[in-house]
């Protein structure tokens, strides 16, 4: 199988969009915001 090496840039614009996607899921849908953050994004 061969391994797919990214370059830093690649990853992070993929971390960014998934932060702006993410981002918006969270402002939109403000009645699952509160579960989300305390159980998924809380450390």
């Amino acid at each position: 199988m061969k391994n797919i090496k990214f370059s830093l840039a690649w990853q992070i614009l993929f971390a960014m969009v998934l932060g702006i996607l993410l981002g918006s899921y969270l402002h939109y849908h403000s009645d699952s915001r509160d579960w989300l953050v305390v159980n998924l994004l809380s450390p």
